[in-house]
């Protein structure tokens, strides 16, 4: 998996250039084949952008704060529609 920079995606919705940017690495990761990831997704609006943009895959405060170790099994577990990986397109 790849990682789409995530000082992009803290400006994702103040700055039309970052959704550019952010789109066409979405679209080249595509287009190799490779399964695009972003990190970072702080907020809803972020979230619904990337969806929106087909990107894959997410992980951010949104939807999961960092945790010990120890924590992540029953995280996993509890059935949390947070839990990673978390799927963005439909």
């Amino acid at each position: 998996m790849r990682n789409i920079c995530k000082r992009q995606e803290s400006e994702i919705c103040k700055r039309q250039e970052s959704e550019q940017i952010i789109a066409a690495v979405i679209s080249l990761a595509h287009g190799l084949g490779i399964v695009a990831t972003a990190e970072g997704i702080e907020d809803q609006t972020q979230m619904s952008l990337l969806k929106h943009m087909e990107c894959d895959f997410g992980q951010g405060y949104l939807l999961g704060k960092p945790m010990p170790a120890e924590d992540v099994h029953a995280f996993l577990r509890s059935g949390n529609e947070r839990a990673w990986p978390r799927v963005l397109t439909a």
